[in-house]
């Protein structure tokens, strides 16, 4: 099996299903919880870790919703991304009140004198921002969700050790990525000591605005997250995974009803915990999910999953008729940004998703 995801829904390979089960919730007094079992050959190599984590496939959302949604109305209560950030940026010199400034920084179609650098310039202050926002996302969902010393954040610059990672995504054409997890499990050599996940962002060099920029970097970030719990707390052996094949409503490329109720309860987190929206791509995933699967899904189910019934359809048409274009989806994105969309929850989808249809 491979444990590689990326933003792009059609290179996802990651088992995810409707898990039903419950569990008891186990408190131990050590912290950071390990990774649970990643060999395929012990159904029972289970390791228990804070707040009842290292759960097997079956149990992975059913206990992560709770404890994102009891940290998040703790987290609220303090407003610590709103103060940080602006604590943040009135100390950052290439970041003008970067949260909210709509200031263009990068002219779009000419090359000027300093341009490059001022590309680079962006770029890093782009980076440090996007780690700052991480931190505090770890910190409302609980810092043991997310351990340091087993998840990894890059991100992929233009420029720099990972500029072959990125020019190579770039002539991807229609088919790159915003962003990428990869989880070490696929190897069965892999213990609970050892497992390592991956999140890759890459750079946009094609949103000159501040503020839709970093929005979209925020809601990559938030997909890939999504992705990165189930990479490092499901467990990978052979019974687990005989439970997720027999569960209804398996999907093949990693966006399907787990990842669904994960990637849903950290939207809302960004609302009530930081009054900051961003959207994960949710309504553009689900129907890349459905076309991969060969299954529509139901307007009862896409209630249920809390998608944009337009923007479902209208993603499941274009990925079917294979019409789907970065060069698009980027003029959805500007449309948006200069507020031709008149209905706002459309808007607000496709502000989000336009981009993250690869992203």
């Amino acid at each position: 099996m491979d444990s590689s995801f990326s933003s792009d829904p059609t290179v996802q390979t990651e088992s995810e299903s409707e898990y039903s089960g419950s569990s008891s919730n186990e408190s131990v007094d050590y912290s950071p919880p390990k990774p649970p079992c990643t060999k395929r050959s012990d159904a029972r190599e289970r390791l228990v870790g804070l707040f009842g984590l290292g759960l097997s496939g079956q149990d992975v959302w059913d206990q992560m919703i709770p404890i994102i949604n009891r940290a998040a109305e703790e987290a609220g209560r303090s407003a610590e991304w709103e103060e940080a950030t602006r604590a943040y940026d009135e100390n950052n010199d290439l970041s003008a009140n970067a949260w909210d400034n709509d200031e263009i920084v990068v002219v779009n179609g000419k090359i000027e004198k300093g341009k490059v650098n001022l590309e680079k310039q962006q770029a890093a202050r782009d980076e440090v921002l996007l780690r700052k926002r991480y931190d505090l996302i770890r910190k409302a969902i609980g810092e043991e969700l997310l351990p340091e010393q087993y998840v990894k954040l890059s991100f992929i610059r233009k420029d720099g050790k990972f500029a072959p990672q990125w020019a190579a995504n770039k002539e991807k054409g229609k088919e790159k990525i915003l962003g990428k997890t990869y989880s070490s499990r696929v190897d069965d050599r892999v213990t609970p000591n050892t497992v390592r996940v991956d999140i890759m962002v890459y750079e946009r060099t094609d949103i000159s605005l501040n503020l839709p920029r970093m929005r979209n970097y925020t809601g990559t970030l938030l997909h890939e997250i999504a992705h990165a719990l189930f990479g490092l707390w499901a467990c990978n052996c052979d019974e687990c995974e005989e439970e997720d094949v027999t569960t209804e409503g398996v999907p093949d490329s990693g966006h399907g009803p787990a990842w669904m109720d994960i990637s849903l309860a950290l939207e809302r987190m960004m609302g009530r915990v930081f009054g900051y929206r961003c959207w994960l791509g949710r309504s553009a995933a689900l129907a890349v999910e459905g076309e991969t699967i060969d299954y529509d899904y139901t307007r009862q189910q896409l209630a249920a999953f809390q998608v944009n019934r337009r923007i479902y359809r209208k993603y499941r048409f274009l990925w079917s008729c294979n019409l789907v274009f970065a060069e698009d989806l980027d003029d959805i994105s500007r449309a948006n940004e200069d507020g031709l969309e008149t209905d706002d929850e459309e808007q607000s989808e496709d502000e989000g998703e336009g981009d993250e249809i690869n992203g």
